[in-house]
């Protein structure tokens, strides 16, 4: 009889799992093989499920970090891209601007001066100043490359400064934006306003 015990106690199957207190929790405790085999495939398969769960969402939350990362990335070279090309716009406007420096000049034996690109020609009968007949004349004559040719330092007659032509804005032509859209130095502008948390 305790032989036949000890045989039924050797026979017998128990699948059980250690848990985090040190203690056993049985799942199944018996004599069938084929049972006891099937728990422990189960237990597997789910493990397997819930690993290859974890690992996917895990890939997703990395492919998002990516993705933003990517989107960032893409933000800045845009950002980047569009300054640069104003950049170098500006700089193609200087570089072909052969507007010359604002100021007086002396042409054939008249006294002109320029400014917002356009010519005004002294008239000694009347000692004052008028818009310049011959503009395109003198915008093909003296350019950049040559106004050190014709500019003078003082006008033979009235100031130009003292009519009502003058602008007393930029002293130099060249350098000066002449658009009434054109932001000026003294318009207020408060980066406070400025959402810098946008997406653009």
């Amino acid at each position: 009889l305790t032989f036949l015990y000890l045989l039924f106690l050797l026979s017998k199957f128990v699948v059980y799992k250690n848990k985090a207190d040190g203690t056993r929790a049985i799942r199944y405790q018996g004599v069938d093989e084929g049972y006891a085999v099937n728990e422990l495939y189960q237990r597997l398969k789910a493990e397997i499920a819930d690993q290859k769960s974890h690992n996917s969402s895990a890939k997703t939350t990395s492919d998002d970090t990516y993705n933003v990362l990517k989107a960032i990335f893409r933000a800045i070279l845009l950002v980047a891209g569009f300054y640069a090309a104003i950049f170098v716009i500006i700089g193609l406007i200087f570089l072909f601007d052969k507007r010359p420096a604002r100021g007086y000049y002396d042409y054939n034996g008249n006294t002109y001066y320029y400014q917002k690109s356009k010519w005004y020609e002294y008239d000694s009968d009347t000692d004052d100043w008028f818009p310049a007949d011959n503009s395109d004349e003198l915008d093909e004559t003296i350019t950049s490359d040559t106004d050190s040719d014709y500019w003078t330092s003082w006008s033979s007659g009235k100031d130009f400064e003292d009519t009502n032509w003058y602008d007393a804005g930029s002293s130099d032509d060249s350098s000066d934006w002449d658009s009434d859209s054109s932001w000026d130095s003294s318009d207020s502008w408060d980066s406070g306003s400025t959402d810098w948390g946008s997406d653009w």
